[in-house]
């Protein structure tokens, strides 16, 4: 298991322990992290944790609902259908 692997595991137990955010709003945290991590080398633990906390913190977008039908390709309308 890799240094992130591992960081993002700790990380999302730790927001769904806390009881404050769901599992997804936890996922999206840990990506934000790890995200600033590979953009700052420098940047320490506790400074990805605390991003992961801010960002879970003030994440208020609702959760993507779940499909209950297949993704349609689009078409175009007749009237703009090529030949």
């Amino acid at each position: 298991m890799s240094l992130d692997e591992f960081l993002a595991k700790q990380i999302r137990a730790m927001l769904v322990a806390s009881g404050k955010v769901d599992e997804n709003q936890a996922n999206a945290a840990v990506t934000f992290a790890l995200e600033y991590r590979r953009t700052n080398p420098n940047a320490t633990t506790e400074q990805v944790i605390n991003k992961a906390k801010f960002y879970a913190k003030r994440n208020n977008r609702p959760a993507t609902p779940e499909r209950t039908e297949p993704i349609k390709k689009a078409r175009l309308p007749a009237w703009r259908q090529p030949g």
